[in-house]
C-alpha cells in the first residue's frame, strides 16, 4: 500500500481558544499526527501547547520501542501533563487526539475529550473513536487499532464533526480530498465551533490483507475497548479493529431496491384509482372528503411533530440548565474549600467560572431558570467579597468645598497634620482644619497648578505648576523657588518629598528627578533612576524605597535606584487594573492604592525583605453623591482614611474597617 497523505487544518478561532496541530516522521518509519484545542488563558495555554509538542517528538519521534509501546508511554505522560491543568482553572478544557501510522496500513489511535476519529470507506462514514462523556478535564483512556484499506479516508478533529456535518455529508466531502479539509472547515465556522483538523488517506495500490484483530490488551494502565458499528462495550481488553466497520453494502442496496420498487407499484396504483375516482359524478365526493381527511391528518402530523419537537428541546434545555446549575452551586462550594486552604487565587478563578456560567443561564432563550440565576449571581457576589475582605460603606463627609466654590473641580490633596489639609484645583488652594473649610486663596495669579506635596522637614506646601514654576508655601505666603538648573524647572504627573529632597517623576524621560532643598533655592537634580522602566508611569510615593504606580496596576520598587523584586500575594485578578494613585503613609505602613473607576480603594502590607506585599483587604465608597475619586491620604499612625473627589473631603476610619 503506498504512503499515506496527511493534511492538517484550522478553523478561525475565538478569543481564549489555541488550536495546535503537528504532523511528524518518528526515526523508524512511522508518520505521527497530533492534535490539540485548550480552552483557556494565553500564557498557560502557549505553556501547556509546548510542554505537549516537546513529548510528542521525545516519546513518538525519537524512539525504538515498537508504535503501541511507544503511544502507550506518551499517553502516560500526556496524561500527567492534562492532570496538571487540573491545579488551576486558568485551562478550561482540552480536547486531542493522537495517531501513530505504521507501515502505511495499520493506523493506532487515541482521543481525549471531544476529539473524535471518522473512517470514510466505500461511500460511508463511521465514527471509529469513542467519546469522553462529560469530563471537563479530559484524559486519554483508550488505544484503538486497525487496518487501513486503498481509498480509505480517516478524518481527526478536536470537534464533534456530527454536531455539524451528517455522515452523508462527510462521505461526500470525503470524495474531494483536495477539498475535504476546506468543506469540513467551513461547516464548523458557520456553526462557530473550533477544531485542528487533519486528513488521512492514500490513492492507487492495492486492498491490504485484512489481519485478524492484534489483543492489546497490556498492563499499562490504559483501559482498552472493543466497540463493533452497533456492538455492546466489553469488559474485555481488546482494542477497535477498523475493518469491523466493512458492510456488506451490495446485499444492502439490492434488498433496499426491492422493497422501493414494492412501494413505488402499490402508489401507482393506488394514486391511479383515485385519480379516475375524482372524475366519477358518483365517486367523486367520497374522493374529496378523503382528500380533505388526508390533508387534515397531514397537517395534524406535522403540528404535532412540530410540538413534539418543542417539548423535546424544552426538556433538553431544562436539563442541560438544570446540570449548570447544579455544577454552579458545586463551584461555589469548592471556592469555599479553596478559601479554606488559603488558595484564594484559586477561589477567585472558580468564581469567575460560576458567575460566567450563571450568566450564559441568564441569557438562554427559553427563560429557564433565570431567578435561580440571579440569585447565585448574588451569592457569588457575596461569596467574593468575603473571600476578598471586600468592605461597602458610606464614608463620612470632612468638607464640602462647594460651600466656598460651587463651580470647584478639585484635582488634589495634600494631608498635612492630623485635622489639616489642602485641597487644591487648577489655579486655588483651599485650606481645611478638621471640618471647616477656608476661602479659597489664588495661588499664582492665572498659572496652572499641575500638582503638589507637603515638605514635612521645612513646614511648607509646594507646588509645580504648568509654565515650569515651583511654588512654595511659607507661613500662607507663595513663592517662587529657584533650582540651579540652567534649563529651569521640568514637569511631571508627581512630586513628592523625603527628609531634605524633593522628587520629580519623569515618565518621559525615564527618570525620577531628585533636587536638594538648600536655603532659599533648589539643587540642580541627580537622576535618580538607574534600571527601572518607568514608562507612562502615574504615581508615587517614598519611605527609605520608591514605589512608581503604572498602567494596570504595575509597581516598580526602587531603592538607589536600582530596581527590586515587588510582588503582591493573593491580590484578587485585575484588583490594580485601574489604579491612579498609590500612597504609603510611613516606611512601616501599608499600601494604599486609590481605583477610581471602580470607586474603591486597595490595601496591601508593606512589603517584606523578599520584596513580596499581602493583599489585606478593599474599601468601597457607596453613595449618589460620590463623585470620581482624585485623591487620597491616610495619617502616619493610619487612623484615617481620607479621600476626595472633585467636590467633597471624605473620611474613613481604619481603626473600625
Amino acid at each position: 500500500m503506498p504512503e499515506l497523505t496527511i493534511k492538517t487544518a484550522k478553523t478561525k478561532v475565538r478569543r481564549d481558544t489555541h488550536l495546535a496541530s503537528k504532523v511528524l516522521k518518528a526515526d523508524s518509519g512511522e508518520q505521527v499526527v497530533a492534535l490539540l484545542r485548550i480552552d483557556g488563558r494565553e500564557k498557560e495555554s502557549d505553556h501547556l501547547i509546548h510542554e505537549w509538542t516537546h513529548t510528542i517528538e521525545r516519546t513518538l519521534a525519537h524512539s525504538d520501542e515498537p508504535p503501541y509501546e511507544r503511544l502507550e508511554g506518551a499517553l502516560k505522560e500526556l496524561n500527567g501533563l492534562l492532570k496538571g491543568t487540573q491545579i488551576t482553572d486558568y485551562i478550561k478544557e482540552v480536547n486531542a487526539i493522537i495517531t501513530v501510522c505504521e507501515g502505511g496500513n495499520i493506523l493506532y489511535i487515541a482521543q481525549a475529550g471531544r476529539a473524535e476519529a471518522y473512517l470514510t470507506r466505500d461511500g460511508s462514514t463511521v465514527q471509529i473513536t469513542e467519546s469522553a462523556q462529560g469530563k471537563r478535564h479530559s484524559q486519554f483512556l483508550y488505544i484503538s487499532n486497525g487496518d487501513l484499506k486503498k481509498n480509505d479516508v480517516v478524518t481527526l478533529s478536536t470537534e464533534r464533526l456530527l454536531r455539524s456535518m451528517t455522515p452523508a455529508q462527510i462521505s461526500k466531502a470525503a470524495r474531494k480530498r483536495s477539498e475535504t479539509l476546506d468543506t469540513i472547515r467551513d461547516a464548523l465556522e458557520a456553526e462557530k465551533e473550533n477544531a485542528a483538523l487533519a486528513l488521512i488517506f492514500s490513492q492507487g495500490g492495492e486492498d491490504i490483507s485484512e489481519e485478524r484483530e492484534k489483543s492489546v490488551s497490556r498492563s499499562s494502565g490504559l483501559p482498552t475497548r472493543q466497540k463493533g458499528v452497533r456492538g455492546r462495550r466489553r469488559k474485555s481488553g481488546t482494542t477497535l479493529s477498523l475493518k469491523g466497520f466493512s458492510l456488506d453494502w451490495e446485499k444492502y442496496a439490492n434488498g433496499a431496491r426491492e422493497q422501493t420498487e414494492k412501494v413505488a407499484k402499490f402508489g401507482r396504483k393506488h394514486t391511479k384509482k383515485f385519480m379516475s375516482d375524482l372524475q366519477h359524478p358518483k365517486k367523486k365526493r367520497r374522493a374529496h372528503l378523503i382528500l380533505l381527511a388526508g390533508a387534515l391528518i397531514v397537517f395534524i402530523g406535522i403540528w404535532s411533530g412540530f410540538q413534539f419537537t418543542m417539548v423535546s428541546r424544552k426538556s433538553s434545555s431544562r436539563a442541560d440548565l438544570r446540570d449548570l446549575v447544579e455544577k454552579i452551586n458545586t463551584d461555589i462550594r469548592t471556592s469555599e474549600n479553596r478559601q479554606l486552604m488559603g488558595d484564594l487565587e484559586a477561589a477567585n478563578a472558580i468564581l469567575n467560572r460560576a458567575e460566567e456560567e450563571a450568566r450564559n443561564v441568564m441569557q438562554n432563550e427559553s427563560g429557564l431558570f433565570r431567578t435561580e440565576s440571579l440569585d447565585i449571581l448574588d451569592r457569588i457576589r457575596e461569596k467574593r467579597e468575603s473571600i476578598n475582605n471586600i468592605v461597602r460603606l458610606s464614608p463620612t463627609i470632612v468638607a464640602n468645598l462647594t460651600s466656598r466654590n460651587e463651580d470647584v473641580s478639585a484635582r488634589g490633596l495634600i494631608g498635612i497634620e492630623r485635622g489639616r489639609m489642602i485641597v487644591y484645583d487648577r489655579q486655588n488652594l483651599y485650606s481645611i482644619i478638621v471640618n471647616a473649610v477656608d476661602e479659597p486663596q489664588r495661588l499664582d495669579g492665572e498659572n496652572l497648578i499641575l500638582n503638589g506635596s507637603y515638605f514635612d522637614r521645612y513646614n511648607t506646601t509646594i507646588f509645580l505648576t504648568k509654565e515650569n514654576r515651583l511654588i512654595e508655601l511659607i507661613e500662607g505666603q507663595p513663592t517662587a523657588m529657584k533650582t540651579d538648573d540652567p534649563a529651569g524647572w521640568l514637569t511631571g504627573p508627581d512630586i513628592e518629598t523625603y527628609i531634605r529632597f524633593l522628587y520629580l517623576l519623569s515618565p518621559q524621560n525615564n527618570q525620577i528627578l531628585k533636587y536638594e532643598r538648600l536655603s532659599n533655592r533648589y539643587s540642580a537634580p541627580s537622576e535618580y533612576n538607574v534600571s527601572g522602566d518607568l514608562t507612562d508611569a502615574l504615581d508615587m510615593t517614598i519611605d527609605s524605597d520608591v514605589y512608581v504606580l503604572k498602567p494596570g496596576g504595575e509597581v516598580v520598587k526602587l531603592f538607589r535606584g536600582e530596581q527590586r523584586n515587588f510582588t503582591i500575594r493573593n491580590l484578587p485578578h485585575e484588583a490594580l487594573a485601574h489604579a491612579t494613585k498609590i500612597f504609603k503613609p510611613s516606611d512601616r505602613g501599608s499600601i494604599y492604592f486609590l481605583d477610581p473607576e471602580g470607586g474603591r480603594v486597595i490595601v496591601t502590607r508593606t512589603d517584606d525583605d523578599l520584596g513580596e506585599s499581602l493583599y489585606l483587604k478593599q474599601y468601597v465608597l457607596e453613595g449618589d453623591q460620590i463623585g470620581t475619586l482624585q485623591d487620597l491620604y491616610v495619617d502616619h499612625e493610619e487612623t484615617q482614611l481620607i479621600i476626595m473627589d472633585e467636590k467633597r473631603v471624605y473620611s474613613i476610619n481604619l481603626q473600625e474597617g
